[in-house]
């Protein structure tokens, strides 16, 4: 049975298996330059030329920083006050280039004094350096066209430069905290994406073909005195019983199959069932319901004795209530709030004080028929509850 369980479900799961490790596949091949870079580790920016840093995830400890040319900023609604979020520097490269270095808020206060530093030096010949520097670690990438348009203005404004002087300046940005085209934290978000979904692929791999996802049926087939002829007794049931509304009922089990749901329950383990109904609702507004059948057992842990079978509408719940009820006759059928306290308590002590209940209950008048009785009509052994629904 657990055999042609497995190749039943396995296809669904291999499916699905494919499809997260597709995504993960996709992922990683757009991850894979800036996880090269990283891994690679940072050049040293001053032991490549300027045609060579384009693309290049590079670290520097600048010592010279000319002037600032961008700055990003935030500003919020109607708000005259602006936040800066970045600004972005010249700076010298080893070839006597000028590029561009972006910094965040939070170390434009060592690149401001860097500057200063550099004025200083540049207009002061007593001055003796302090050693400060601004370190950045980041990849060089191509100017976007406004970037590039205030990059070349402030050669221009603030050096004099001419339109062919300016040709030899290559508009290259030096972004502090990017890997390839991806922040850090980007990359780490997405990296760690990549991983859950190649992961999630793996372990349905495995799954489908262990068969793990029938782990409640294994576990109920090894808590069994004799687990090798019940595997046996098992085959044999369920080639037997055809299957209606993805339950296989007979006298001695009930075989739920939805995949990695299925379940298996004897039918002397059978305590109580009834149908379930949740009302799903958006700002207070019913979008939908959904509706199972509640299959409770007497001896599983607590936190496993509610099993669910899925079903489509209330119709089918009493389809599938009149099913398991020809073969479970001494179960309980419907649902009462206060029952909920009883069966949890004590499953068995539940079932018996019901089955007593309903011992006890008067019988009809002598000439009054009997009411129908659908459990009864319907079960072999001619005997059984009326099942009761919500």
């Amino acid at each position: 049975m657990l055999e042609q369980l497995k190749r039943k479900t396995m296809p669904g799961k291999l499916a699905l298996a494919a499809v997260w490790l597709v995504l993960g596949g996709v992922l990683f091949a757009y991850l894979f330059p800036s996880l090269r870079l990283l891994v690679r580790g940072p050049q040293d920016f001053y032991a490549l030329t300027t045609d060579q840093l384009e693309g290049s995830y590079v670290s520097a400890d600048i010592e010279v920083v000319y002037d600032w040319y961008a700055e990003t900023v935030q500003q919020y609604g109607s708000d005259p006050d602006t936040t800066t979020l970045s600004r972005e520097y010249l700076v010298p490269t080893s070839d006597g280039n000028v590029l561009g270095v972006q910094v965040p808020a939070s170390m434009i206060p060592t690149a401001e004094s860097v500057m200063e530093d550099t004025y200083l030096w540049l207009t002061d010949p007593d001055y003796v350096w302090n050693g400060e520097v601004l370190s950045v670690e980041g990849t060089v990438q191509a100017m976007d066209e406004e970037t590039q348009d205030l990059f070349y203005e402030a050669l221009v404004d603030g050096y004099g430069l001419t339109e062919e002087e300016l040709g030899s300046f290559r508009p290259l940005l030096l972004i502090h905290g990017d890997i390839g085209m991806l922040s850090r934290g980007e990359l780490m978000v997405l990296g760690l994406a990549d991983l859950a979904m190649l992961a999630a692929g793996v372990v349905l791999v495995v799954f489908a073909l262990t068969g793990h996802y029938q782990k409640p049926i294994r576990r109920y087939c090894a808590a069994q005195p004799d687990p090798e002829s019940l595997r046996e007794a098992l085959d044999r049931f369920y080639e037997d019983t055809p299957a209606e509304n993805r339950l296989r009922c007979s006298r001695d089990w009930v075989l739920y199959e939805d995949g990695g749901r299925s379940w298996l329950l004897s039918t002397r383990d059978i305590a109580w069932v009834y149908g379930a109904t949740v009302t799903h609702r958006t700002n207070g507004i019913r979008t939908g319901q959904t509706h199972s059948v509640k299959v409770c057992s007497l001896s599983e842990p607590r936190r496993l004795r509610r099993h669910t079978v899925r079903v489509r509408n209330p119709e089918q719940t009493r389809a599938v209530i009149d099913q398991i009820a020809r073969w479970v006759p001494q179960a309980v059928y419907g649902y009462e709030p206060a029952w909920d306290h009883l069966y949890d308590k004590d499953p068995r002590a539940f079932l018996d004080r019901m089955q007593q209940a309903r011992r006890e209950e008067p019988a009809p008048p002598a000439d009054q028929p009997a009411p129908a009785d659908p459990a009864n009509s319907a079960n072999p052994a001619g005997s059984g509850p009326s099942p009761k629904y919500m």
